[in-house]
């Protein structure tokens, strides 16, 4: 007689998901589908069907589905009743309410931080942060003045990097948390309209790298306010910047 364990289903052939660790694998399979999603190698309107990621991903249905219900809590995915999920659009509304909420976090964070002062290895570390920011791209009689195609994925983590540093300096963890959360999606909007290959033709980096020093500077001075104010400056400039990018797609289109 058969074992009744053994007519147990099983899951398709080469399917994960009939065993092991449930949670780890609904995490693999939404960070799958987050990282086709901020790559755009499923882009803003796409239909995702669980049968179609399963295959693609090579799990079973129940991890897509969780995945998709997680996407779309934070806002990544969409779902329209009786149609299903479909990859979400960023709106410019949305964009500027990502700068401010940065400003607010950041500036908070990095206030605390001062106030708890940073130690010498800490500033280091953000100098060599900085350092890596400024050497993507392409130099020119000693000065950044622009990005390259290749540069540009690596020097918007550089700056991603830099500014969680910063925040983490603040010893609050859920706002490091936020604001990883928050450069991710500013990510996903700029390589969705473009602006990232936009910037390389004006004067952002150079001015942004710039930027950075003034905060450094203002912090290895030991003040507080001139820090806040550079970084507060610092993050509404990239904004109006991205601002008039989205000006110019306007009057384009």
């Amino acid at each position: 007689m058969t074992n009744a364990k053994q007519q147990k289903k099983a899951s398709p052939a080469g399917k994960r998901g009939a065993s092991g660790n449930r949670g780890l694998l609904i995490s693999e399979t939404y960070d799958q589908i987050k990282k086709d999603i901020l790559s755009q190698r499923l882009g803003p309107g796409v239909k995702l069907t669980a049968e179609d990621l399963a295959n693609r991903i090579n799990v079973s249905r129940t991890p897509i589905r969780q995945a998709l219900e997680r996407l779309h809590q934070e806002g990544y995915v969409h779902q329209i009743p009786g149609r299903g999920f479909f990859v979400a659009r960023v709106e410019a509304e949305e964009v500027r309410h990502l700068y401010d909420f940065r400003i607010a976090i950041e500036t908070h964070a990095l206030a605390t931080a001062m106030r708890k002062g940073f130690a010498p290895e800490e500033l280091e570390r953000l100098h060599e942060l900085n350092h890596i920011y400024e050497n993507c791209g392409t130099i020119r009689d000693g000065e950044l003045v622009g990005v390259d195609g290749e540069d540009i994925r690596d020097r918007a983590e550089a700056d991603h990097a830099f500014h969680v540093a910063l925040a983490e300096y603040g010893g609050n963890p859920l706002i490091c948390q936020k604001l990883n959360e928050i450069h991710e999606r500013l990510k996903f909007r700029r390589r969705y309209d473009g602006y990232w290959y936009w910037t390389t033709k004006g004067d952002r980096a150079p001015t942004a790298a710039s930027q950075h020093r003034q905060v450094l500077d203002a912090i290895a001075k030991g003040d507080q306010e001139a820090a806040v104010r550079a970084l507060e400056t610092h993050i509404r400039n990239a904004w109006e910047n991205y601002e008039s990018f989205l000006s110019t797609v306007a009057v384009d289109e």
